[in-house]
């Protein structure tokens, strides 16, 4: 594989590379790889495949230059800005795949963001920002998460687990005193909602295993919100999204019935607790990968005062997202556009949406490959965009900036220099970077 990956490398670092140039025809490798295969044809196709699961970056950055339209049976991946901006921005023509998943774990009524553009979906999202105030962010959401940060750190020695001592926990602790979950038990809520998002966002194979685990997790986290409603304070001093949606009700607001009110916060739910860890750990690995680089991101914590630190670890995020895109589905016979050319597209047709290269996209991101704190609002896909764009961005900005402000904000800790300082995964999701505090 070293010579595929090679050739795979030359393509990424060439800008000017042309599809066509004699000197590295991609038939003429892939012959060479399976010649030298011991297992022929077969071992080389799982060994690629392989390759690929642990390098999607580096497979869809290829696409994005050899064709960002790329179309194969009944599934597209689309990989260039213009094209991944095309598919996001026409909702209608694209819809999302995974609104009959929402429905069987809600029983029926989905989750707002599962949606298409309809009545119910833009009710439902006008109902839902009555729930989560942007005046919110700075006198509830900052000095909690904030407190958090603070409170986990001060029980830890000078060498811990980055994601499981500090930061995995913390989202879900969150989402208890926001949403006004109490008595839930922060673990349970990680083990819950991180099965589900899998269920929901990657699993595109309907792995019946997984969906039985699913099942099982939705009823527990159903039964979970229903309790929390049905005992949910109403008082004047309740301030939590589950207290405000039932004030809305007992008022006779449409939308806010106890049914709607549990599924659009198990949606939610599951869109911030198991992916804001994520991202806080892809974004520390990424900004520590080596020496120079982890002084240079502990210079953009010192110089927070000029240029905020959270811009910094926006950047992060970008360039080390925690998925390489999003899956849309065609809901008619359309066209998609990228680089002057149509791309025909056919009804029911799975398209893989590279947001990742995307924000690396060289044609429309100015030295994407950098990080610049001044960037426009346009250059960043890592929540989506358009209609389905995330709900909570503006609050998951703060929080995944705030996980790692924290952790610089006394101390100076680093990765540690052997196997257990690197970002270690079991399935989607991270469970281990050991991390020491700099002597």
């Amino acid at each position: 594989m070293k010579s595929l990956l090679k050739w795979f490398e030359s393509v990424i670092d060439n800008d000017s590379y042309d599809a066509l140039n004699e000197k590295h025809p991609l038939a003429h490798e892939l012959d060479q790889q399976v010649d030298k295969n011991p297992e022929g044809f077969t071992g080389f196709v799982h060994e690629l495949g392989t390759w690929a699961k642990e390098h999607p970056g580096a497979i869809l950055k290829t696409l994005n230059k050899l064709r960002p339209v790329l179309t194969i049976k009944d599934v597209s991946v689309v990989t260039s800005y213009e094209a991944v901006k095309d598919v996001l921005g026409r909702d209608g023509d694209f819809g999302v795949n995974y609104g009959p998943k929402m429905e069987k774990i809600t029983e029926g009524k989905g989750f707002f963001l599962g949606m298409d553009d309809n009545t119910d979906g833009f009710s439902a999202r006008n109902n839902m920002q009555m729930l989560f105030r942007r005046d919110d962010i700075d006198t509830i959401v900052k000095p909690t998460i904030k407190g958090l940060c603070a409170d986990q750190l001060k029980g830890l020695n000078d060498q811990f687990d980055l994601v499981d001592d500090y930061l995995k926990l913390i989202p879900a602790k969150f989402a208890i005193q926001y949403f006004g979950l109490k008595d839930t038990d922060p673990q349970w809520l990680l083990k819950t909602t991180q099965t589900l998002f899998e269920y929901i966002f990657i699993d595109v194979v309907n792995d019946p295993d997984l969906d039985a685990r699913a099942q099982q997790a939705a009823k527990e986290l159903r039964d979970q919100l229903d309790k929390m409603i049905a005992s949910s304070s109403t008082s004047e001093d309740a301030n939590t999204v589950i207290a405000r949606g039932i004030k809305l009700d007992l008022a006779g607001v449409a939308g806010f019935d106890s049914v709607n009110l549990r599924n659009n916060i198990l949606g939610l739910l599951i869109g911030l607790v198991p992916t804001t860890a994520k991202s806080a750990a892809m974004a520390f690995d990424y900004g520590t990968q080596t020496p120079a680089k982890e002084k240079e991101l502990y210079a953009a914590y010192k110089n927070s005062s000029n240029n905020p630190f959270q811009k910094t670890v926006r950047e992060l995020s970008r360039l080390n997202p925690i998925n390489p895109g999003l899956f849309r589905r065609a809901n008619f016979n359309t066209q998609i556009s990228s680089g002057g050319n149509q791309y025909q597209i056919k009804k029911d047709t799975l398209i893989f949406v590279g947001t990742y290269t995307a924000m690396q996209d060289s044609a429309h991101v100015r030295d994407p490959s950098s990080i610049k704190t001044d960037r426009p609002e346009s250059d960043y896909l890592t929540y989506g965009f358009g209609l389905h764009a995330c709900f909570g961005r503006y609050i998951n900005d703060f929080h995944v900036g705030q996980l790692l402000e924290s952790l610089f904000d006394k101390n100076h800790y680093v990765r540690e220099e052997n196997d257990s300082g690197n970002l270690i995964f079991d399935g989607a999701f991270p469970v281990s970077l050991k991390v020491k505090l700099l002597p």
